[in-house]
């Protein structure tokens, strides 16, 4: 657009220095007229070639500022690329390994009143007694800024200080029932909660292997009793529902759609469930399970819905010898297969916390176990145990408030709990419901009692009579 608008000038200033002809002049304008031409001619060169030298000036300039424009950034690009190397050079030498040690124990005291006609006064040989519940150490260590590893050992109890080569059924007997989370625990063993290895080299992307717990729910992935607000684990829990913890690996990461929300996911495959999927799977069954997970968080109000899918076959396979072949071979003793799905939300606001956790489960056996008479171990033939279908849910609401001494903030819960576990009609014996009332105090953030009243009823049972009650208090150090 400028050379032409310098043409058009150039133009103008041709017809202005024009001289104008008129026919009155005669001869005396002639002469006039024929050198117009020539002089308007020389003006138009003139002008035309001061234009042209003008904006070849301007295009050479223009290309020397371009040249001198690309070095700068040819220049900046190396010295921002070099900031950055250098940056993460330091990063990286400034990064060390380290290793931090922590758990956490809790003391634990429980009071029951049983009817006298109830079958649980039978099975529950002590109604009043003192506990040292959970004794876990971590070992965690942050090996590189995407590669970290954690260890969580639990350590049980020896009376006594009995060995391990002691009378089976006596009192110092090395395996028994833990009556908190009613799983079988050898005395004085030490056992492996979790040992994992995690490679997050982004946040939306990571990989864990090993022995890791389940990802489903909100307490089998948090449940540090210095954490949750009851002295005691719920009945969905207890019973394993799901898996406490897979051997296998899983993949997961969390990522951001908008400001206030977080989307997590989990993909996991693994040994599943059996006696000792933990230790070695000598058969070909895998689980699969999906974890989704999404959480909102403005202001005072945090909040998540979150839901988990499994699918695994079990199987209680032993190795034995065949005399005919003079080889061992694998026997499945039995075989079924669950598919199980589980729900959880949470809300906090402020001091307000409620929580709840519904779980599905579907048992479909392919090979049936016999029933055995218990503590003689005879099969009871055509004694099968059967497909069923069974429900868990429990809702906790609590009010958390702050109260203070010697300037000091501490915390007090007031908690109500209910629970209830509905089996199909292969068991009605076992649909329950439980009433927990509780009070939760956190004089500091590695500290917390606990103290619960709790109401257990089985409505349809024909042989568990009554209403159990019971008093539990619990005390949950960390360290």
């Amino acid at each position: 657009m400028i050379p032409f608008k310098r043409y058009l000038a150039a133009m103008a200033l041709v017809l202005m220095v024009s001289p104008t002809v008129s026919a009155e002049d005669g001869d005396t304008a002639a002469p006039a007229v024929e050198s117009a031409p020539d002089v308007a001619a020389t003006q138009t060169t003139a002008s035309t070639e001061a234009l042209e030298q003008q904006l070849a000036a301007q295009q050479a300039q223009i290309a020397a500022l371009t040249g001198e424009l690309g070095a700068v950034k040819t220049r900046m690009d190396a010295a921002e690329e070099a900031a950055a190397q250098k940056e993460l050079e330091a990063a990286a030498e400034a990064f060390r390994p380290s290793l931090e040690v922590y758990g956490f124990l809790t003391a634990y005291f429980q009071k029951v009143w049983i009817p006298e006609d109830s079958v649980l006064r039978g099975a529950m040989l002590s109604r009043s007694y003192f506990s040292l519940n959970d004794l876990n150490v971590y070992f965690s260590s942050q090996l590189s800024p995407s590669f970290s590893a954690l260890v969580e050992l639990g350590f049980t109890f020896m009376p006594n200080g009995a060995d391990a080569t002691v009378i089976p059924y006596s009192r110092y007997n090395t395996t028994v029932a833990d009556l908190r989370t009613s799983r079988q625990v050898t005395l004085g063993g030490v056992f492996i909660e979790r040992a994992q290895a995690t490679w997050q080299p982004r946040d939306f992307f990571g990989i864990t292997a090993g022995r890791f717990f389940t990802p489903y729910g909100i307490w089998n992935l948090d449940h540090g009793p210095t954490v949750v607000l009851t002295p005691r684990l719920p009945y969905l829990i207890l019973r394993e529902a799901l898996p406490m913890a897979q051997t296998g690996v899983m993949i997961h990461g969390s990522f951001f759609s908008k400001r206030y929300f977080r989307f997590e996911y989990a993909l996991t495959l693994s040994n599943g469930r059996g006696p000792t999927e933990a230790a070695f799977d000598i058969n070909e069954n895998k689980a699969v399970g999906l974890r989704l997970k999404a959480v909102f968080k403005k202001d005072d109000m945090v909040a998540h819905l979150g839901g988990y899918g499994f699918y695994g076959t079990v199987s209680d396979t032993e190795k034995v010898f065949d005399p005919t072949t003079v080889a061992f071979r694998l026997r499945d003793r039995e075989r079924y297969s669950e598919l199980v799905g589980a729900l959880d939300f949470s809300l906090r606001v402020k001091g307000l916390q409620f929580q709840t956790e519904f779980v599905r489960s579907i048992t479909r056996y392919s090979l049936r176990p016999v029933e055995l008479i218990p503590e003689v171990n005879i099969e009871m033939p055509g004694q099968y145990q059967p497909d069923f279908y069974q429900w868990d849910f429990y809702g906790l609401l609590g009010w958390e408030f702050a109260v203070y001494a010697q300037e000091r903030e501490m915390f007090l819960t007031p908690w109500f709990m209910l629970e209830r576990s509905v089996f199909d009609d292969t068991y009605p014996d076992m649909n329950l419901f439980m009433y927990s009332l509780g009070l939760t105090f956190r004089p500091a953030s590695f500290v917390s009692w606990k103290l619960a009243g709790m109401l257990l009823n089985f409505p349809e049972s024909d042989i568990i009579h009554g209403n159990t009650m019971g008093l539990q208090t619990q005390l949950a150090v960390a360290f």
